[in-house]
């Protein structure tokens, strides 16, 4: 009986894995969805249609999401990813050159490379980790990993072309090998290297937070006791961020980020960065008000995924480094969103830049929630399951609205601009709220 049982529940958990599977995939989006996508679909297609760095050629051209330099546009997002997708779909539409002339065919592969798939692998990875670190039962692993890819903001920006999800992922897998399995050989230090690098050169305002303080964690656990370690942790980052130098020298003439150069490099018509901006970049809020909005304001992490609270709540968490790693990571990475990016994300629902934090954060969550969940009248284990719903129902409501936000923005809502109000207003049919 016992191995019928078993038996059957393999087969149940394998269906849902394949249903799961096959719904992410037909859910992919056929078309951009705002100027973010628009610029990274823009520098795809030029790499793999074109075989160049610029997207002059392409129909794209004209996001709001670029970059101008001696007389050509660019794709104002990171290079690296663009062409290493470029060519994985150059050499895929080589099975169907129809493919490679039919931008909607280049949207849809792409965002089942980028997104997708590591969403896939997020929740295979989240799921083993909570088995083998947690021991947490089969079934139940599956439910707590079904949730942090269904039923956070990681859902909510699914379907669509963008880096967040794969940095998540890359976060993730970082976790392990860095916290999780502490790392002792030389091949460990290598993998740590490649994955810093890849953070880097894939989203350069999560490394430039994620780099530092993962050495210095490195550091805290090994005294550098092991030079030899650090030493490949350093030659495991360079080819990724070498790569990332040498394209940005190529396209700019230089390795400075383009965007830290306004005057040189967004300073051409209807720019939307400089001279009269719109939307969220208009607001103009102090450092203070960024802050509280990326926190629990109109952009804040923990207004969206309130969940992501309980850990904090845990006082023995504030014990153990690895809690610290992560705390310290979240916050760094707010303070420098507060400092560096005033425009909130644009028009997406939620804070969309934030996605690597969750899978991370989520961790502690579950580890806490089995805590709590012993005693069927405490009063965490109310809140732990308020929380888990209202986390679940913001990100539906992003899934329902997750770019369309910038319509919302005008003068006199300068200081009310609050995507989640905004949604739940579309969603009713009202006109005012």
């Amino acid at each position: 009986m016992k191995i019928k049982n078993a038996l059957v529940g393999n087969f149940l958990e394998f269906l849902v894995i394949i249903t799961f599977i096959a719904f992410l995939i037909l859910r992919i989006s056929p078309n951009t969805t705002s100027d973010n996508d628009i610029s990274r679909l823009a520098g795809i297609i030029s790499v793999a249609r074109y075989g160049e760095l610029n997207i002059d050629q392409t129909v794209q051209k004209v996001t709001g999401d670029r970059v101008e330099y001696a007389g050509k546009k660019y794709s104002s997002k990171p290079p690296a990813l663009n062409v290493l997708i470029g060519l994985i779909v150059k050499g895929i539409s080589s099975v169907k050159p129809a493919w490679l002339q039919n931008d909607i065919a280049i949207y849809r592969l792409s965002t089942l490379i980028i997104t997708v798939t590591p969403l896939i692998f997020l929740f295979m990875l989240f799921k083993y980790l909570l088995e083998r670190i947690l021991s947490v039962p089969s079934f139940k692993a599956l439910f707590f990993s079904l949730f942090l890819v269904l039923g956070t903001l990681i859902f909510t920006f699914s379907s669509s072309l963008n880096n967040h999800i794969l940095i998540a992922f890359l976060q993730l897998v970082l976790f392990k090998q860095l916290v999780l399995n502490f790392p002792k050989t030389k091949l460990d230090g290598l993998i740590i290297g490649l994955l810093c690098g890849a953070i880097f050169a894939v989203d350069i305002t999560y490394g430039v937070v994620v780099v530092p303080l993962s050495f210095i964690f490195l550091y805290t656990k090994n005294k550098f006791k092991d030079l030899n370690l650090f030493f490949y942790v350093l030659l495991g980052s360079v080819p990724l961020v070498g790569f990332h130098l040498i394209l940005s020298y190529i396209q700019f003439h230089t390795i400075i980020p383009p965007q830290l150069l306004p005057e040189i490099y967004l300073s051409y018509p209807n720019s939307k960065w400089i001279g009269d901006v719109t939307g969220m970049l208009a607001l103009n809020h102090p450092i203070a008000l960024r802050l509280f909005n990326y926190t629990f304001g109109s952009y804040g992490l923990f207004l969206y995924q309130p969940i992501l609270l309980l850990p904090f709540l845990n006082k023995t968490n504030w014990k153990n480094k690895v809690w610290i790693y992560a705390v310290s990571i979240t916050f760094g990475y707010i303070l420098f969103n507060a400092i560096m990016q005033p425009d909130y994300g644009g028009s997406s629902f939620g804070p969309r830049r934030f996605l690597p934090l969750i899978p991370m954060l989520y961790w502690f969550v579950v580890k806490d929630f089995f805590a709590v969940w012993k005693d069927k009248y405490n009063a965490s284990r109310f809140l732990a399951i308020l929380l888990l719903c209202l986390t679940i129902g913001i990100s539906i409501l992003g899934y329902l609205n997750p770019w369309q936000n910038w319509n919302y923005f005008n003068g006199t809502e300068r200081y009310f601009y609050f995507p989640l109000v905004f949604t739940v207003r579309k969603m009713l049919g009202w006109s005012i709220i």
